[in-house]
């Protein structure tokens, strides 16, 4: 039970970072008529599951703090923050003096452009190809 609340608690967090990670760095995305933005999520899941074992209580645990340390703020969970505070967050943890923090932030925003970038490429491809045929 404590198991799947955190895991569910993870995936909000993780879901939360990539979307303001994306609006951040692709504002323009929100007008496009594809929504990939789920997608870009569970492919930042999935790379945490890929994970060697010893790295996965860490990275849980360090994202769970992140969430938590919106309340320290007073401003409420992470994920339940509206994106512009969330952002603020981020950058704050960006800046941080504790490499932990740093990588944290880096780690998500990494995979988050990787997933972003690929799809759009892969989309254009597809598009390419199909014109083509």
């Amino acid at each position: 039970m404590i198991n799947s609340f955190i895991h569910h608690r993870f995936f909000a967090v993780v879901s939360a970072i990539c979307y303001t990670v994306i609006h951040q760095n692709y504002p323009s995305s929100q007008d496009q008529s594809a929504f990939p933005h789920n997608q870009i999520v569970q492919f930042v899941i999935d790379q945490y599951h890929r994970m060697p074992d010893y790295l996965h209580l860490p990275i849980l645990g360090l994202t769970i703090l992140f969430d938590l340390f919106g309340i320290a703020q007073g401003q409420g969970f992470f994920h339940q923050q509206p994106v512009r505070i969330r952002a603020q967050q981020m950058q704050g943890w960006q800046n941080s003096s504790l490499s932990p923090c740093r990588d944290l932030i880096r780690f998500y925003e990494s995979l988050t452009v990787l997933a972003w970038e690929s799809y759009w490429i892969s989309e254009s491809v597809s598009q390419a190809v199909g014109l083509r045929e």
